[in-house]
C-alpha cells in the first residue's frame, strides 16, 4: 500500500509542478485598453520538493530555456510553503 501511494503522490506532484511551469509561461493576451507585459529574462518559479528531487524541474527549465531563450529558476518548499510564497507574490 505504501509504494502505491508514494506512486501516486510522485505522479501528483510532477502534474502540480507541470501546471504550475504551464500557468506561470501562459499569458492572456492583450485586450483593448491594455499593455503587453514586457518580455522577460528571467522566469521565477517555486515548486514543491518531489519534481526537484525527481530532476522534473531541471529539465523542463532546460527544454523552456531553449525554446524560449527564458531563463526559469526555481525554490523549491513544501506545498504549502511554496503557495504562501506565491501568495506574497515573490514568483511568477
Amino acid at each position: 500500500m505504501g509504494t502505491v501511494l508514494y506512486r501516486w503522490s510522485r505522479r501528483l506532484c510532477l502534474l502540480a509542478a507541470v501546471a504550475l511551469l504551464v500557468s506561470a509561461c501562459a499569458g492572456a493576451p492583450a485586450g483593448p485598453g491594455t499593455t503587453a507585459a514586457a518580455p522577460r529574462d528571467v522566469l521565477l518559479m517555486a515548486s514543491t520538493i518531489g519534481p526537484i528531487d525527481a530532476g522534473i524541474v531541471g529539465a523542463l527549465e532546460d527544454a523552456y530555456f531553449v525554446k524560449t531563450g527564458v531563463l526559469v529558476r526555481h525554490a523549491g518548499a513544501g506545498t504549502g510553503a511554496a503557495l504562501e510564497m506565491t501568495k506574497r507574490g515573490g514568483f511568477d
